[in-house]
């Protein structure tokens, strides 16, 4: 829940990149859901293949073992009595059973069965007759593979048809041609043909061992994969974080940016008037004064005109740095526009921001400016009114500052 909380919180964000990582998690994990589905989907088909590749190699296996026993039984040419006979492939066959049965911890059995058994115990059960008709009635048929019900369990039956080779035929020929020992103990399982179907090898897997052991490395690729999933997540969302904080600082660069006068590095005009309405509203609520000074120097015009704009550049950098080092940290300054500069003194009454504008005046008058040596400024200086706009403010103090120009220049001129 707390995972889905968070998806929502970036899924419904206004920010793009934050959406798109909400999509990109969806998707993943929308596949990743589908992929497990169709992996559950399949895991019966996986079991019956596991299944049925067991048994096949159950089977070959042990038609091999009983092929080679039993022609070496022959060829050894040992009698056939009481104490040999269990030597046989077909007669142990029953036994190796039993044995496998209590050996083996995979729900396995198996076994080979003759549709006229000389072994009582070994009798067919009713699917083993089934499947014994089943390849005499399809004598081409190599194998038979399907689920079956054994004691209320489902198991995977397969079976193989076992066909009449030439040396079964010295125990199951002719009655008259079978050894003694044969024909005194069994009266079936006489007159088989070479190429007969007489049995099957039966080989039964329980389901349920398969299903826990198939169900276990499903939940281990379950829990791997959702690893896999929140590892690339948080990959994701870090190169999300990484590319919004890249995003943020070319943001706040370009919004530092579009506020900087490039030649002087002040302030704009846009950033100031932000200034001056927030003081304004904070003179509205608390009645706390600000001034404004607006600064011009005098005949800049002619520094152009004689030396050219670099050197006017450099005039209007030098002021700059001379209004900044008369200045208090809360004060504000901007380039205005042209040579003019403004101004803002917070907690400022008009005769305190006069007597800053005259200093100001002061230390430009006695800086030397390179290629023209000396210059001056004209100050405008107005306070705040009750009831007064910002506008009506910023009228009263370009109006001193053209009456400091009307008085001669290079003097402030206060609008109390």
């Amino acid at each position: 829940m707390i995972f889905v909380n968070w998806l929502k919180r970036y899924f419904y964000s206004e920010h793009y990149l934050y959406r798109l990582f909400g999509i990109i998690v969806i998707f993943i994990f929308i596949g990743v859901g589908l992929r497990n589905w169709l992996e559950y989907r399949t895991l019966n088909e996986e079991i019956a293949h596991t299944a049925y590749d067991n048994a096949k190699i159950l089977q070959e296996y042990l038609a091999s073992v009983q092929q080679i026993y039993q022609e070496q039984f022959i060829n050894s040419g040992i009698e056939l009595n009481q104490q040999t006979v269990g030597f046989l492939p077909a007669h142990a066959a029953s036994l190796i059973s039993d044995d496998f049965k209590k050996r083996t911890t995979q729900g396995m059995r198996i076994r080979n069965i003759s549709d006229q058994n000389r072994n009582p115990n070994n009798a067919p059960h009713p699917y083993e007759r089934n499947a014994i008709e089943y390849f005499k009635q399809n004598p081409d048929a190599k194998e038979l593979f399907h689920e079956i019900r054994i004691d209320k369990k489902v198991s995977y039956f397969y079976a193989a048809p076992l066909k009449i080779e030439p040396y079964c035929l010295m125990c199951h020929g002719k009655q008259e041609d079978a050894p003694e020992f044969i024909k005194r103990n069994y009266s079936t399982g006489y007159n088989y043909q070479v190429g007969e179907i007489r049995g099957i090898t039966a080989i039964t897997i329980e389901k349920s061992r398969l299903l826990n052991t198939m169900q276990k490395k499903y939940k281990e690729r379950i829990i791997f994969s959702t690893l896999i999933v929140f590892t690339i997540i948080g990959l994701i969302f870090l190169m999300v974080q990484r590319a919004r904080k890249i995003e943020k600082m070319m943001m706040n660069e370009l919004e530092a940016l579009s506020f900087i006068d490039p030649l002087t590095g002040l302030c704009n005009r846009r950033k100031l008037n932000e200034w001056i309405h927030e003081y304004h509203k904070i003179f509205e609520r608390y009645g706390e004064p600000y001034s404004l000074i607006m600064v011009d120097i005098d005949h800049f015009k002619e520094v152009n005109d004689t030396f050219g704009h670099p050197t006017g550049d450099k005039v209007l950098q030098a002021f700059a740095h001379i209004l900044k080092d008369n200045l208090r940290q809360i004060d504000h300054i901007a380039r205005w526009g042209g040579e003019e500069f403004m101004l803002v003194l917070p907690k400022t009454t008009a005769c305190n921001a006069a007597i800053v504008a005259e200093a100001i005046r002061h230390n430009i008058n006695l800086y030397s400016f390179e290629n023209i040596g000396t210059k001056t400024a004209s100050f405008g200086v107005a306070q705040i009114r009750h009831t007064e706009s910002i506008e009506a403010l910023i009228d009263r103090v370009d109006k001193a500052l053209y009456a400091a120009k009307e008085n001669g220049r290079n003097e402030v001129v206060c609008d109390e």
